[in-house]
């Protein structure tokens, strides 16, 4: 212990080790905080479907049951042939 307090203190071999072990760890905290960062769903910024415009529709009152419940099927429909 004397012997690397001494080295690292005094321009020693001990001293770039703790240099590098520290930027190490902070370089790598960081690219974790970054990777997580970009790697969550942003909801916000995506464009919402036509299922979900439908819904709001219907929740603001622009157009009633029966009409939500036609369009609703026509979307599942052109979904349906567009994925097979």
């Amino acid at each position: 212990m004397v012997a690397w307090y001494w080295h690292a203190h005094h321009g020693g071999l001990g001293l770039w080790l703790w240099i590098s072990w520290m930027a190490l760890f902070w370089g790598a905290l960081l690219a974790a905080a970054a990777y997580v960062i970009r790697r969550r769903p942003t909801r916000a910024s995506a464009d919402p479907s036509a299922e979900e415009i439908l819904a709001e529709r219907y929740a603001r009152g622009e157009i009633d049951a029966e009409e939500y419940r036609q369009r609703r099927v026509v979307l599942r429909e052109q979904d349906r042939e567009q994925t097979s």
